[in-house]
């Protein structure tokens, strides 16, 4: 899997990230902001021409926290009406940046055969759900891992892994 460590995920493409800290950093105005995961499936429908002035990066809340209550049955048409938003956002707002904010880093992981993300379940027994298939299709070998600079509690600089990023999807 290829790695970036550039600010080109919070300008383009669409993400899964999980550090909360940043993702919030660049939902700040006037180039980004914050949005449910309702108000941006409602995008699947009937997408807005631009994303907004001067927006470049939309984070999106709630994603997780949805498919976790959900059933198998009812996260389906939920995966699909995301899988309209992310094709409409590439297609759409090619200069404009999605990231899910997701909370458990631990759920995620990358398939090793395929190169998929996969949100492990909450819960033993329930399944797995391919993520990265529904979000990015048939562009799974074009995932990156996102790379920050952070502080360690000792001051050290380290670089962490925050999330996967796919710049464009067809």
């Amino acid at each position: 899997m290829q790695e970036i460590s550039t600010r080109i995920w919070q300008e383009h493409g669409t993400s899964i990230v999980w550090d909360a800290d940043v993702a919030h950093a660049v939902a700040q105005p006037p180039s980004g902001c914050s949005v449910s995961l309702r108000e941006a499936l409602g995008w699947a429908e009937s997408m807005p021409t631009t994303p907004g002035d001067g927006l470049r990066t939309i984070v999106v809340t709630g994603l997780q926290a949805a498919l976790d209550v959900l059933g198998a049955s009812e996260s389906r048409p939920v995966l699909e009406r995301l899988r309209r938003l992310v094709r409409e956002q590439s297609r759409r707002w090619p200069d404009a940046a999605t990231i899910f904010l997701v909370q458990d880093p631990g759920r995620f992981r990358v398939h090793p055969a395929t190169g998929s993300v996969l949100m492990l379940p909450r819960t033993p027994g329930q399944p797995e759900i391919d993520l990265g298939n529904w979000l990015w299709g048939g562009n799974l070998d074009e995932v990156c891992s996102v790379l920050v600079s952070k502080t360690d509690s000792r001051g050290r600089s380290t670089v962490a892994t925050i999330g996967y990023w796919v710049r464009r999807v067809s």
